[in-house]
């Protein structure tokens, strides 16, 4: 089962910091949550959007699909999340062209946040 809570970092949008939960100087950053919609719902990927935001095809040849903003502008340090995906096997998600990579563990090198090479 993987859990609701998770480490976040990021390099501040503001004084360029990297920071692990929250900037030292700018606090956290703002998350808009997803729009909550149940497990099995077809098309539940859209439907969980948060308003202001839709799924289309990409003005970028072979890019695919894409979520874009379709309201006023996001201000800076505003996150939308969680991300949310199904685990499939290396040949699936090569295939889907739409996959993350999720590691098992961070290291730390020169003030910079590295990802360890063990997958999960």
């Amino acid at each position: 089962m993987i859990s609701d809570s998770f480490l976040f970092s990021a390099d501040c949008e503001d004084c360029e910091s990297f920071y692990i939960d929250e900037c030292g100087v700018h606090g956290p950053p703002n998350f808009i949550p997803d729009t909550p919609v149940p497990v099995g719902v077809p098309d539940r990927a859209r439907l969980t959007l948060p308003p202001g935001l839709v799924v289309r095809e990409s003005n970028i040849q072979n890019a695919g699909l894409g979520v874009f903003n379709q309201d006023q502008t996001v201000p800076k340090r505003v996150h939308f999340g969680p991300y949310e995906g199904e685990v499939m096997d290396r040949d699936e998600a090569i295939e889907s062209g739409y996959f993350w990579v999720v590691r098992d563990e961070m290291v730390f090198l020169n003030n910079k946040c590295f990802q360890s090479e063990k997958l999960i």
